[in-house]
């Protein structure tokens, strides 16, 4: 069976993909024995690569990753209002 691969490409201001960066750094070193992740910071963003065995982990992996910059990003964009 052939490898799941996913990658996640997010265009984000600088500061914006630093804490995301941040944010989901620990969770990619401590995630699933069934998917590998890696993630890396460029000028133009964040990428977020995922790698499978199986669909259904590969998936389940992306929609965890997905929850998880979404609750980033909101939470960058809150508090870059409140100041």
């Amino acid at each position: 069976m052939e490898r799941v691969h996913i990658d996640i490409r997010l265009q984000l201001p600088r500061q914006h993909a630093g804490v995301l960066e941040k944010a989901i750094r620990p969770e990619i070193r401590g995630g699933s024995s069934k998917v590998s992740a890696e993630i890396k910071l460029s000028k133009g963003g964040v990428t977020i690569n995922l790698e499978a065995e199986k669909l259904a982990d590969a998936r389940a992996a992306l929609n965890s990753y997905l929850r998880l910059i979404n609750v980033a990003e909101e939470t960058v964009t809150v508090s870059s209002e409140l100041r």
